[in-house]
């Protein structure tokens, strides 16, 4: 075993199959892919794909280890080395796909392009290539898949990987109904609402932003893990743990990941994408499968044909990328709904605002056209986005059937729904989304507050 120190979760050990996954080009690539955008208002924050992929590998191994130990302790046969390494290499690889910028690049992925590279790496490890997997599966979980399959699928098969249990980790795609498996209970360590994929971004988007807004005991929390019915679930043993992971993440989510102005910047940087990638050409020579497996395209590609674009007759995107590098932000007309109610007084605004920001969340700048037209100002004088607070549900999604199970705490061998303990106390506290309107001046302020305070008769 190698130990490397992680900032977030001490030691992780790393065996001799695992570096030869680590230290490679693909791999390393995601050095350069950064995980999220919090550097906007936290400048510590450059946390990337990397360490985030260990951390996940290292959760997902402790976690396996603490369900194996009460198998054990119940009796039941232990899990088997074959099971060991799926669940390891699942969790190491699950992002080994992604594009540059994370999820702002993810856009311009072709899904179409990648399902039958999917189901051709599939036949190729003897897996049944007319698995659908349900239509499952974001578009850089695919191209995870694809690539492990392809860069990495011997090492895989030499440590013992089950390639279809693999992939339906890495995508969060049960076996059919009919054929259910300890393998589901599985799938849900790495691709359910208690997963330690969420539990990794949210221990380290606290830690490395330096807002420490998660006071957490992960040894305690692991060892909460046990199974119900074949699911994922909680001891009661560790009620205060479990509350304390739900109140952090509503922490991040709020004071990091939809702070208003990592929103703003989050679409600044979506519209720059969008006009410095103008064909599907360049789209895809840095957006694609081909991309990351053969250019190992990485954020700082992205930034170098940004740059190559400037100052050559595209004024909106130079007043883009002019804002972002010398941070010369729109301001916020509101931060939070407590200033949008102050802001847009009449409940009946408030609510054709929210419906007409909410209902058309694929298309934004449409958005921008129709209130800009409204309030009689430019449409290059304010940007309108979305705070998605994602509040903790709490159910594991079953994507082969579309149904949801409720996640259970187990307490004196009686499994009680998490809703039935909290009573939505503390993972339901505000609406999901909030829409936000930066201007670029007090005179387009003024006159967006004066059409949305307008009583309509």
């Amino acid at each position: 075993m190698k130990v490397i120190r992680d900032v977030v979760h001490g030691y992780i050990e790393l065996s001799e199959d695992d570096l030869k996954i680590i230290d490679t080009r693909h791999f390393q690539r995601l050095k350069s892919i950064r995980q999220n955008n919090p550097f906007s208002v936290y400048p510590c924050a450059n946390h990337t794909r990397f360490e985030h992929s260990l951390g996940v590998m290292h959760l997902g191994v402790k976690v396996f280890e603490s369900l194996n130990e009460k198998r054990i302790h119940n009796g039941d046969p232990p899990f088997g080395k074959e099971l060991e390494a799926t669940v390891r290499y699942a969790c190491l690889l699950h992002d080994v796909g992604h594009a540059p910028f994370s999820h702002y690049g993810e856009q311009f992925f072709n899904r179409d392009d990648l399902l039958p590279l999917f189901s051709s790496a599939l036949e190729k490890r003897n897996v049944d290539a007319d698995l659908t997997f349900g239509g499952a599966g974001a578009s850089h979980e695919i191209c995870s898949c694809i690539l492990s399959l392809e860069v990495y699928g011997d090492i895989l098969e030499h440590v013992g990987v089950d390639f279809e249990l693999f992939c339906r980790m890495i995508i969060g795609e049960d076996y059919p109904l009919g054929n259910e498996k300890i393998e589901n209970t599985l799938i849900d360590i790495l691709n359910s609402n208690t997963d330690v994929d969420k539990l990794d971004y949210v221990l380290r988007d606290s830690q490395m932003s330096g807002a420490n807004l998660v006071a957490l005991d992960v040894d305690r929390l692991v060892s909460a893990y046990m199974t119900h019915n074949g699911e994922i679930a909680f001891s009661g043993k560790s009620l205060s743990t479990i509350a304390g992971l739900i109140y952090g993440r509503e922490a991040v989510y709020t004071w990091i990941v939809n702070h208003h102005v990592n929103v703003y910047t989050g679409c600044v940087l979506t519209k720059i994408l969008n006009r410095a990638f103008d064909s599907d050409a360049e789209k895809d020579s840095f957006f694609s499968y081909p991309a990351i497996n053969e250019r190992f395209t990485d954020d700082y590609d992205v930034i170098s044909h940004i740059r190559s674009k400037l100052h050559n007759g595209n004024t909106e995107l130079d007043s883009l990328y002019q804002q972002l590098s010398s941070r010369q932000f729109y301001k916020p007309i509101w931060k939070n709904y407590m200033e949008f109610k102050r802001c847009i007084t009449n409940q009946s605004n408030q609510n054709r605002f929210k419906n007409l920001v909410g209902g058309n969340l694929q298309d934004l700048e449409q958005i921008e056209k129709i209130v800009a037209d409204k309030i009689g100002v430019e449409q290059d004088d304010l940007i309108i986005s979305v705070a998605n607070y994602k509040p903790f549900m709490p159910y594991i999604m079953k994507k082969s059937s579309m149904k949801t199970n409720p996640v259970y705490i187990v307490i004196d061998n009686d499994a009680v729904s998490f809703e039935e303990i909290f009573q939505k106390s503390i993972y339901h506290n505000r609406e999901p989304e909030l829409p936000l309107v930066f201007v670029k001046g007090i005179e387009q302020k003024d006159k967006f507050l004066k059409e949305y305070n307008r009583v309509i008769s």
